[in-house]
């Protein structure tokens, strides 16, 4: 995961330390806590195996590496030990340094205790949906896993324990969860799901980008109305945290233009296609991996990206444009080949611009050779460049698809919602003291 917003130069360092890292679970535990925290623009200096022995802690830092690869984020080793480690000139959003760690100014992932754990509801125990269950089913300090609505319930899922599983809305909102997951691969059944939830003042963190697109100034009022939260980070740019960097963006200065790569499936396609895959091989490959349904059309036909440009016109301009208004060009066999032919560098790029008429978008094919930031977003990667008015650029680039990347996301939209549960209890605890003095 990369994320530029500003000079690095001018950048704070936050250096996180984890003392004692031993079997699977504190790896993944790990890497969910660097994820949150580049996702909210820090740059990080992590300190692996800090207690263990000058041994193991290579293997340690080299295994934690690989941890946060698989989650999108890119990580430097540096050989060194405590303060002789610096992170002044990588490049990547998170180095990990081996070795000893000399106590000094580091923070350790230490969790504040929070006050009562989050009830979360699951709506979909697909190839995403399922992965969150399994993060919140084990012995999860945070989430309570408190329902599933799935279409067959009595299915075996092996490692999955949720109180209730049931295929019928009104009984999975009746366990009364704090939020939603909405994990549906329909839109029409995700869009339902998130109404009712909203009507119940019931939160929704969601991966759905048809159920929200073309919806998105009706369900950000009805959430504020019922006093729920809408987290929608995973809808676009599955691990990479392209709604966070818009948000950013725009307390810096006014959006003008955002161009992007959106779609994972058919950034892999087209990188296999550059690599001498025939289109149907490419896209085969590209659902053996996970990145393609099994009818990849919403993908080739380019909705996908379509789905996702406004939804992000909405994050960037506070304004959805809307989805009949987006040309789009769609991705066959014929096309393919003209691409594979004649060579070189194909993106598949988004693009959306603020003008005095309003907002234009569209979703074409274009040969980008000569744009390094772009020509480096390979298989499923997927990137963005956004552009205030007064000419700065703003880039975010991960990977787009794949389930460990957006289940992290759909996992950093939970910590934020609880975060700020237990900031808004925190506050009223304060003001009864208050009352009460």
């Amino acid at each position: 995961m990369r994320v530029d917003l500003k000079d690095r130069s001018a950048e704070a360092v936050v250096k996180l330390e984890f003392p004692a890292l031993d079997g699977e679970n504190d790896f993944e535990q790990a890497a969910t806590e660097i994820y949150r925290r580049v996702r909210d623009g820090r740059k990080l200096l992590v300190f692996a195996g800090a207690t263990a022995s000058p041994d193991s802690a290579p293997d340690v830092a080299t295994r934690l590496a690989a941890e946060c690869e698989a989650v999108g984020i890119d990580a430097a080793i540096l050989p060194g030990v405590g303060d002789d480690a610096s992170p002044a000139n990588f490049p990547q959003a998170v180095a990990i340094v081996t070795g000893r760690l000399a106590h000094n100014n580091n923070e350790r992932p230490a969790r504040a205790v929070a006050t009562r754990k989050l009830k979360v509801a699951i709506a979909g125990l697909g190839l995403i949906g399922g992965g969150v269950a399994r993060r919140l089913s084990r012995d999860n300090p945070d989430y309570s896993f408190c329902a599933a609505m799935v279409r067959e319930p009595f299915k075996d899922r092996a490692s999955i324990f949720a109180d209730q599983v049931t295929n019928d809305l009104w009984a999975f909102l009746a366990a009364k969860p704090d939020v939603v997951v909405d994990a549906l691969p329909d839109g029409t059944a995700g869009r339902a799901l998130i109404e009712a939830a909203f009507g119940r003042g019931v939160s929704v963190v969601t991966a759905n980008k048809q159920a929200i697109a073309g919806a998105m100034s009706d369900l950000t009022r009805l959430a504020a109305e019922t006093g729920a939260d809408f987290a929608y980070s995973a809808s676009v740019g599955g691990g990479a945290p392209f709604i966070e960097t818009v948000g950013r963006a725009r307390t810096a200065g006014e959006v003008k233009s955002i161009e992007a790569v959106l779609n994972g499936t058919v950034n892999y396609i087209l990188t296999s296609l550059a690599a001498g895959e025939r289109f149907d091989d490419a896209v085969k490959a590209a659902q053996k991996a996970g990145f393609a349904e099994p009818d990849p059309s919403a993908d080739l036909s380019g909705a996908d990206a379509r789905a996702k440009i406004s939804i992000l016109s909405y994050a960037a301009f506070g304004e959805e444009i809307d989805l009949s208004r987006i040309e789009v060009e769609a991705l066959d066999a014929a096309k393919a080949a003209r691409f594979a032919s004649e060579g070189g560098c194909w993106k598949q790029l988004a693009r959306l611009e603020k003008t005095a008429g309003g907002l234009t978008a569209s979703v074409r094919f274009e040969r980008r050779d000569d744009d390094p930031f772009f020509a480096a977003a390979r298989w499923e990667a997927n990137a963005l460049r956004l552009r205030l008015l007064d000419g700065r650029a703003v880039e975010c680039r991960g990977k787009g698809a794949g389930r460990r990347p957006t289940v992290e996301s759909i996992l950093g939209d939970l910590s934020a919602i609880g975060r700020r549960g237990e900031d808004a209890r925190a506050s009223q605890g304060v003001a009864r003291e208050a009352v009460s003095a």
